[in-house]
């Protein structure tokens, strides 16, 4: 392999890491977001059966936010 394809190569996968670490930051502020408006009250499901479900999902979120901090 030259030079020319590994420069090719290196690029794409740092472009390719930018993209994912991108993507990631987005993920984490619409993560932090949901959390806050849950938090807040603004998130509130109408039936007991969807509020245990929306509870557990709320936990998981918090759970994995701080998980990737």
């Amino acid at each position: 392999m030259n030079s020319t394809q590994e420069n090719a190569i290196r690029f794409n996968l740092e472009s390719a890491r930018d993209r994912a670490q991108h993507k990631a930051d987005r993920m984490r502020l619409m993560l932090e977001e949901l959390i806050l408006l849950w938090e807040h009250g603004s998130i509130a499901p109408a039936r007991s059966k969807e509020a245990s479900v929306a509870k557990a999902k709320f936990e998981a979120a918090q759970k994995l936010l701080n998980e990737l901090d």
